[in-house]
């Protein structure tokens, strides 16, 4: 199995807690540092990040639950190789939550939540616009998680940030292949026209369609990458 360098962690300058190491480790899994396949060694990460086992291994354990990584027997710890038909369950999740969830801001508006959104579609423009498809990335995503958390259920919201954790492990490992980054832009204003104009109907079709279409480009670059 592939293993990588661990470089790019960096000590903690204090007794550190499960949450920093788990913060720090998933950051690496989703910027594609930590690729799909590669062995997580504790030792190596326990000395890189200048810690004892016990908090390391908690954070592991976290990231397992997340879906992040993967325990295989008498083997170690591994982060976790999406194929097509993850990308298609995760999608699959994720319109179920997200589309019921955007009528009910539609249908509940939180000034809140739609200048949050409104901010967000503007930072993304300047994004784009810059060539910064990591930063549309993480933009992308908190827009979503907007959405969602408008709802008000702490149990929904967690629930969405693993999927969008696994959406951006994905999207992180195959950044150089995707389109261009306005077009992503483009969806999010039309996303955010739709629920400011409140037509339920137009909400459910938009985001179906940006969701499924999202999948479809997504599982076919992810199948192709390794094949």
């Amino acid at each position: 199995m592939p293993s990588v360098d661990i470089g790019g962690l960096s000590p903690l300058d204090r007794p550190s807690t499960s949450e920093v190491v788990t913060s720090q480790i998933r950051d690496k899994i989703l910027d594609g540092t930590f690729p799909p396949g590669v062995q997580l060694r504790e030792v190596m990460l326990a000395r890189q990040l200048e810690i004892s086992r016990g908090p390391l291994r908690e954070a592991l354990h976290r990231l397992i639950q997340e879906g992040l990584l993967e325990q295989r027997r008498h083997r170690g710890v591994f982060v976790v190789r999406l194929d097509e038909s993850d990308v298609a369950d995760i999608y699959f999740v994720r319109k179920t939550i997200e589309v019921p969830a955007a009528i009910h801001l539609a249908r509940n508006p939180s000034a809140e939540a739609i200048a949050a959104l409104h901010d967000l579609v503007e930072l993304m423009t300047v994004a784009a616009n810059g060539h910064d498809w990591a930063r549309v990335v993480q933009l992308d995503s908190q827009f979503h998680q907007v959405v969602v958390r408008s709802v008000g259920s702490e149990r929904l919201a967690r629930m969405f940030d693993t999927l969008q954790a696994e959406t951006r492990m994905c999207v992180g490992a195959l950044r150089p292949a995707y389109p261009v980054e306005y077009e992503v832009v483009v969806e999010h204003q039309e996303l955010l026209q739709a629920l400011l104009g409140g037509d339920e109907e137009l909400i459910r079709t938009l985001w179906t369609k940006h969701l499924r279409d999202a999948a479809a480009n997504l599982g076919a670059r992810l199948d192709g990458a390794t094949s």
